[in-house]
């Protein structure tokens, strides 16, 4: 029997505040989308909530059922949690030396399994993977399942159109990571402005995206082992590389100024964010994700 949740039964998850930016008299405006302040700290809570939400609503998990995914960062947290709160039993697999991930996981209730720590992540995904087959347990896999793309298109984007309350986003900018916030958001504010541009960041672990996108790339491009089928390609009018170093010392600039959390990716995004705000003047709105 399938089991219907409603998309916005959100258990808390979105409407995450929109941050103005200080910036010089010459840039653009600099909004910043504070998704850290979702209930386990991470934008990760909203794409677990849609996955878990799709995969009930089309049988492909049942109520008490068990899903099971190789993760050692925020997202296996996300799934945790919120499996717990729809009804499911979530097991994380990971690599034996993330023990400080590990013990969080356990902490909130959820079963962690590990794999030796020579086989990195990709022999988590495979453990992941064969738990999946041989117990019939559902596997969000992040990076291949639309539903991810779905929670920033239906939720971050439009939280951020409201926000502004009709005012114009000039540009979007976003890290590629699992391509799923990128897409997503692109495709919500490219619905609402013809010409809004969707600048994708690229860094070591993203080259692809400098190639042209009719050529093939490296399924080691990402640093992961594999390429996100859910990024869309087309979506983003253009990649600028990240200087690490100039991105780090911007993030601790602007979270002692403005009194804000700014990890590493927050960082990254708002180095670039702030490229673009420069390039395009005053007048304009230039917009990116704290996740």
């Amino acid at each position: 029997m399938v089991m219907v949740v409603e998309a916005q039964d959100n258990l808390g998850v979105g409407h995450t505040p929109l941050y103005k930016l200080h910036t010089p008299a010459d840039y653009a405006a600099v909004y910043v989308k504070l998704d850290y302040k979702n209930p386990t700290g991470s934008t990760k809570d909203r794409v677990a909530v849609e996955i878990i939400r799709q995969a009930l609503n089309h049988d492909l998990l049942q109520a008490n059922g068990t899903l099971v995914e190789a993760s050692k960062k925020d997202f296996g947290l996300s799934l945790t949690v919120f499996a717990k709160k729809m009804g499911c039993h979530a097991v994380i697999v990971m690599p034996e030396d993330a023990q400080a991930q590990k013990a969080v996981i356990e902490a909130h209730g959820g079963q962690v399994v590990t794999t030796s720590a020579n086989l990195g992540m990709e022999g988590a995904r495979k453990k992941a993977q064969l738990l999946a087959d041989e117990k019939g347990w559902f596997m969000p896999n992040q990076y291949y399942n639309p539903a991810n793309s779905d929670a920033h298109e239906k939720g971050t984007g439009p939280e951020i159109i409201a926000a502004l309350a009709g005012k114009r986003i000039d540009a979007f900018v976003a890290g590629i990571n699992t391509g799923g916030t990128l897409s997503g958001v692109g495709h919500a504010l490219k619905e609402e402005w013809v010409g809004t541009q969707v600048v994708a960041l690229s860094n070591h672990h993203t080259p692809f995206l400098q190639q042209e996108k009719s050529q093939p790339y490296s399924l080691e491009s990402l640093g992961n082992g594999f390429v996100p089928d859910i990024l869309d390609r087309d979506i983003y009018d253009e990649v600028l590389q990240l200087d690490l170093a100039a991105a780090q010392k911007l993030g601790s600039e602007v979270a002692r100024r403005e009194g804000i959390v700014v990890k590493a990716k927050a960082a990254e995004n708002i180095w670039t964010a702030y490229q673009v705000a420069r390039r395009l003047g005053p007048g304009k709105i230039v917009v990116t994700i704290a996740p």
